[in-house]
Order: C-alpha cells, then sequence, then structure tokens
C-alpha cells in the first residue's frame, strides 16, 4: 500500500516559536528603553527636554502595545492551526482504517470469485 508524505506540524509550531521568541526579546528591550526614558525624565533636564522624552516613552508604549497583539495573534493562529493539524491527522486515520477494511472486502470477494 501506497503511504503519504505527512506534513511536518513541527516545523510550523518550531517557527512560530522562533516568532514569539524574537517579539518576546524586542520586548524586552523596549522594556528596558522605557526605563532609560523614565530614569532621563526624572532628572532636571527642564520641561522641553521632559516633554520630548514624554513622546518618546509614549511611542515605545505603543509600539509595545502592537508588539504584544502580535503575540497575541500569532499565538491564537498556532493554537487554532494546531487544533485544526490534529482533526485532519484524525480523520486522515480513519479513511485511511476505511480503506484498509475496503481493502480486505474486496480481496475476499476476488477469492471467492475465482
Amino acid at each position: 500500500m501506497w503511504r503519504m508524505a505527512r506534513p511536518t506540524q513541527s516545523n510550523h509550531t518550531l517557527h512560530m516559536a522562533v516568532l514569539l521568541k524574537r517579539t518576546e526579546k524586542k520586548l524586552a528591550g523596549e522594556a528596558k528603553e522605557t526605563q532609560k526614558l523614565k530614569d532621563r525624565m526624572s532628572s532636571q533636564d527642564g520641561p522641553e527636554q521632559a516633554e520630548k522624552l514624554k513622546e518618546e516613552l509614549e511611542k515605545w508604549k505603543r509600539e509595545a502595545g502592537t508588539l504584544r497583539k502580535q503575540v497575541e495573534a500569532i499565538q491564537k493562529q498556532a493554537t487554532n492551526q494546531a487544533t485544526e493539524y490534529m482533526r485532519l491527522d484524525t480523520e486522515n486515520r480513519s479513511l485511511r482504517s476505511q480503506l484498509a477494511d475496503f481493502d480486505i472486502l474486496l480481496n475476499g470477494q476476488q477469492k471467492k470469485a475465482s
């Protein structure tokens, strides 16, 4: 009986994990930048410098929020894909079992006809 090549869900999952790690590192870096900005804002640089730093801090906060949403979306997508993969794998096994039963039935009928 012929065998079909099985798609590798683990490769896709690994790719998603790498993307998540990269995003987490980026978020950690942004957290450090945010802390640096807060530290700089507390110094006595004057109101103009403080305003610029507040704007930069808000920019980093927005970007961090965007990255968090991307991480959540990737996690949800990975979960949905894993669920669908398991459903398709179960269906594949069921169909293969039915095909094997049909082959047995067909071979039995051929022997009776001989």
